[in-house]
């Protein structure tokens, strides 16, 4: 049995034998045709030369992914413009210096309304799968007020495909009291 990242992408791509675009069912029955756009490996020497530059250690998981795939855009909806953006290496640094995140907290994907996913890799265990680093930043939010997730790339990835690209983090909040409400639907 492989990682649980490889198995969640081998059976996305699986799906996507046939046929370049799959149909989604998200919030409040709205269906729509997505794709999938997967990057080619980043070269393990540039995830040595990112680790020496900011003398750190990339996390298994996420390191795994992108030897596999060096960013990727998912659930790309056509209709809405909407996507799920995984950053290239490259791109992880660049936002990290040009937004002047903290030390050690780095953007590495961009989701509905430029929300950002942030690893904090201050506190990890090399090389271990377990590690719980990545966090949630709405539009406009400093890095104090970002939301932890308590989970790492490969978990984070699976609900995310499990879920049909819903920012499923925020299902908890709504509480059959507030849902109603904040979806403008009858009580």
């Amino acid at each position: 049995m492989g990682s649980l990242l490889t198995l969640t992408l081998k059976s996305l791509k699986k799906r996507l034998t046939d046929q370049p675009s799959i149909q989604i069912q998200q919030d409040l029955g709205y269906v729509t045709e997505v794709r999938f756009l997967f990057n080619a490996p980043a070269p393990e020497s540039e995830l040595l030369k990112f680790e020496e530059t900011n003398q750190l250690f990339l996390p298994k998981d996420y390191k795994e992914f992108l030897l596999m795939h060096n960013g990727a855009r998912l659930f790309i909806d056509e209709k809405s413009g909407a996507s799920f953006d995984v950053l290239r290496i490259s791109e992880v640094q660049e936002n990290h210096q040009s937004l002047d995140y903290p030390e050690g907290w780095y953007p590495i994907a961009y989701g509905l309304e430029s929300s950002v996913l942030v690893m904090n890799l201050n506190e990890i265990t090399p090389h271990k799968r377990s590690n719980e680093y990545l966090f949630w930043l709405e539009p406009g939010e400093s890095i104090e007020h970002a939301t932890p997730l308590y989970m790492n790339f490969e978990i984070f990835l699976e609900r995310l495909i499990i879920s049909q690209g819903v920012e499923y983090w925020n299902w908890p909040i709504y509480k059959a009291r507030h849902f109603y409400k904040a979806n403008d639907l009858e009580d």
